[in-house]
């Protein structure tokens, strides 16, 4: 149903008020507070970048952002400033409305804005976490687990969020989601299981299935995306690669090389061939499968008091935007 709230249009999704994953998105985003002083400003680093990349077109008419949260990571007046409307999405969207009442803004820029609750995987659609901890009890081998999570993800394979609106923006702001899309809750949901006394190598095996089914939630995902992106949209991305502790050698590695793309990618190739390829760089592998990279940074997000996200930025076009400017 839509509800008017304030001067603004605000969505929100039919059926449970507080829906699984709602609830636990929202508890996540209030369980800490970011680190309270730095020297690093993450956002006025984002705002520049998100400034060249506005600027380069006259075109740009609709924004949508994804994964907004408490918006920590951008400044909206940017999208309010450039755009003439403004889609502001995330699945907890009562912290993110907060954050835009906390802005006070003018009567003209708020009749810009439009808030949507989304839920961006089909989990909550597919109803996949209803009674999962107590139907996983009944389960006693790999066939049978297999079995059970094949029929949950079934329905949700087909699901699409805003699917009226393919090719309707121009430019697409993706916030640090990918570490994000329901993982942290399959492993709170494991976490439920073995305090019942489920067997261990049946949870290790019910937990390595899911990380391998995160590969199709991420790859439809992101098609999603660039299937709402009009032919000459911008797509804007964010993803958190690193989690570092402060004052580590590696953080220390990082610091004094994070300017630099070509010691940066170095970091990386090293890291990700020791441990693998994780969530968040796994979403901009794919996305460079399916889109045309015109920029890439690196870039330091002071998160807890202990502990820096290091996060890549990238820009994307459609790939036909450059056959056709060639």
């Amino acid at each position: 149903m839509l509800v008017a709230e304030g001067l603004y249009s605000y969505n929100i999704n039919s059926g449970d008020f507080m829906s699984e994953i709602r609830y636990f998105n929202s508890q996540l985003n209030n369980s800490f507070k970011k680190r309270s002083s730095t020297k690093v400003n993450f956002r006025d680093q984002v705002d520049v970048f998100l400034k060249s990349s506005m600027i380069k077109s006259s075109n740009f008419r609709q924004a949508l952002i994804i994964g907004a949260g408490k918006m920590d990571d951008f400044s909206l007046a940017f999208f309010i400033k450039y755009m003439d409307k403004v889609v502001i999405s995330d699945v907890d969207i009562e912290t993110t409305k907060k954050a835009v009442d906390a802005l006070k803004l003018k009567k003209s820029e708020r009749q810009k804005i439009v808030l949507r609750e989304i839920e961006y995987t089909g989990f909550q659609f597919g109803g996949f976490f209803i009674e999962f901890s107590r139907d996983v009890l009944k389960l006693k081998t790999h066939d049978e687990i297999d079995s059970f999570i094949n029929g949950k993800l079934e329905p949700i394979k087909k699901y699409q969020f805003l699917e009226y609106d393919v090719g309707k923006y121009d430019f697409i702001y993706i916030s640090p989601i990918y570490t994000q899309l329901v993982y942290n809750q399959l492993m709170m949901e494991c976490s439920l299981i073995r305090q019942s006394g489920y067997p261990e190598h049946l949870i290790k095996y019910i937990e390595q299935v899911m990380l391998e089914e995160m590969i199709g939630v991420i790859d439809r995902f992101n098609d999603n995306v660039v299937r709402l992106m009009s032919d000459k949209a911008r797509l804007f991305v964010l993803s958190d690669v690193f989690e570092v502790n402060v004052g580590s050698d590696f953080d220390l590695r990082i610091m004094s090389g994070i300017k630099n793309k070509e010691v940066m990618d170095k970091i990386y190739q090293s890291y990700s061939k020791q441990y693998g390829m994780g969530l968040g760089d796994y979403g901009l592998y794919n996305l460079d499968e399916k889109m045309e990279e015109n920029l890439t940074k690196w870039l330091v997000w002071p998160f807890k008091e202990e502990t820096n996200l290091i996060v890549k930025l990238k820009n994307y076009i459609k790939k036909e935007i450059i056959l056709e400017e060639v």
